[in-house]
């Protein structure tokens, strides 16, 4: 099993990076949402902790939050790790309404913004290979997808989420009854019901890391994995339309 920390490394050093490597730790993502202002010192950390993981031989990773706030700025924190070696992926601000986001009207950008955004990282993965988000997440119709949802196929099982009570949760958003232990194989009638009952009262995420699971091509597979083994960027450029995106 390959584990991967997503941290904002505030409490992370050097020697505890040491610590997870030689525990056996995959790969670290670091948050970073901004490039300066009060978070200046603390983005710093951040890359220096990453470069700590990276010579330890763990996969290191920059991951940004995309909110109206800081939509505008996310492409230089992309362009700033990605000069420093590092890959980059982003989620978009999620306003589902469950356990785990929050419907805040002023995070939510608008759709003019979310499609230039999304140009300018397609573009960006085109060029470096670096950016983890699958092309069909950034697709000229994921803007209309980010505002009227996606929904998850709960006939299959990329994914289960263990709430930190024990508890089984089809995503983040929706928690069971079931626990952990409750279950000894995932076809039980008791999972399957309670994850068609989520899928039913969702009205749609656009989580990429749901979304791109359930949705990925074997091409872009194969990309990522020459990518994160330094054989540098797929071409995707002849390929790069709306009929073929999706192939």
């Amino acid at each position: 099993m390959e584990v991967h920390l997503h941290s904002n490394c505030l409490a992370l050093d050097s020697r505890r990076v040491e610590r997870l490597a030689k525990a056996g730790l995959f790969a670290l993502t670091g948050s970073i949402d901004s490039l300066g202002g009060f978070e200046k010192a603390d983005t710093e950390h951040v890359f220096s902790t990453l470069e700590s993981a990276r010579s330890m031989g763990v996969i290191a990773l920059v991951a940004s939050l995309v909110t109206a706030v800081n939509i505008r700025e996310v492409p230089l924190v992309a362009r700033s790790a990605i000069e420093r070696g590092f890959f980059f992926g982003f989620e978009l601000y999620q306003h589902v309404g469950g356990l785990f986001s929050l419907d805040v009207a002023d995070l939510i950008p608008s759709s003019d913004l979310v499609s230039d955004f999304m140009v300018a990282m397609r573009s960006m993965k085109i060029k470096t290979g670096a950016v983890r988000n699958t092309h069909r997440f950034m697709a000229p119709q994921s803007t209309g997808l980010y505002y009227h949802g996606w929904k998850c196929d709960p006939s299959r099982d990329d994914w289960i989420v263990v709430n930190n009570d024990g508890s089984l949760m089809p995503c983040q958003e929706f928690k069971t009854d079931l626990f952990a232990m409750d279950l000894a194989k995932l076809d039980d009638p008791r999972w399957v019901r309670e994850k068609n009952k989520a899928v039913r009262e969702c009205k749609g995420c656009y989580y990429h890391c749901y979304f791109e699971p359930q949705t990925s091509s074997k091409r872009e597979v194969v990309c990522a994995a020459a990518a994160m083994l330094g054989h540098g960027a797929c071409d995707w450029t002849a390929q790069f339309d709306s009929a073929n995106i999706m192939d």
